[in-house]
């Protein structure tokens, strides 16, 4: 992957061969510190700090976790939104990394859409590496396409035109967020 930045990036902590997500302390995401309780390190933070990052990652781990059991049939089969591809909810690459991914249509990083519900939708991770890296290419347009035939055209340009303003979370919202998918 070739980068435009004279710094050198550095792997992940646990010595694989991938690079570190944002925000998860020098960590890819799915290489992430467990504690022994099989829950993710974060969620203790939660309990112990009040960091607006900490809250940050919690919402998305929750928000991410409602969304895949919101789109799973009963066995917890989703069907892929661009590829129409079915698969299981705890499949896994072979990396070990988990299948199925909640699609963002719109950048995780336009905060007013982070959280939506209709923006995000369960999906493979192939279709979603490839929105990432063709932001225009075909899982974009056929994402686009169900969406569209969802919630209509106006809605879709509308969440279109989101991206191009600039908003921030706050602590509450983040908190708020938290409470609303802990369940």
């Amino acid at each position: 992957m070739a980068y435009n930045s004279t710094i050198k990036q550095k792997k992940c902590k646990c010595g694989c061969d991938k690079y570190p997500t944002l925000g998860y302390k020098g960590y890819y995401i799915h290489h992430f510190p467990k504690d022994n309780n099989k829950q993710p390190a974060l969620i203790k933070l939660h309990r112990i700090s009040k960091v607006k990052s900490d809250y940050l990652k919690l919402a998305d781990i929750l928000f991410s976790k409602f969304i895949k059991k919101r789109d799973a049939d009963s066995q917890g089969n989703i069907e892929c939104v661009c590829c129409l591809r079915t698969m299981n909810i705890k499949d896994k690459d072979k990396e070990g990394d988990m299948i199925v991914n909640t699609m963002h249509f719109v950048s995780r990083g336009t905060y007013s859409l982070r959280f939506s519900e209709v923006n995000c939708h369960a999906g493979c991770c192939y279709c979603n590496a490839d929105m990432h890296n063709e932001p225009e290419g075909l899982a974009y347009r056929r994402f686009r396409n169900y969406l569209v035939s969802c919630v209509g055209e106006d809605e879709v340009k509308e969440m279109e035109l989101q991206k191009r303003n600039i908003n921030k979370l706050t602590e509450g919202d983040l908190i708020a967020i938290i409470e609303k998918y802990k369940n």
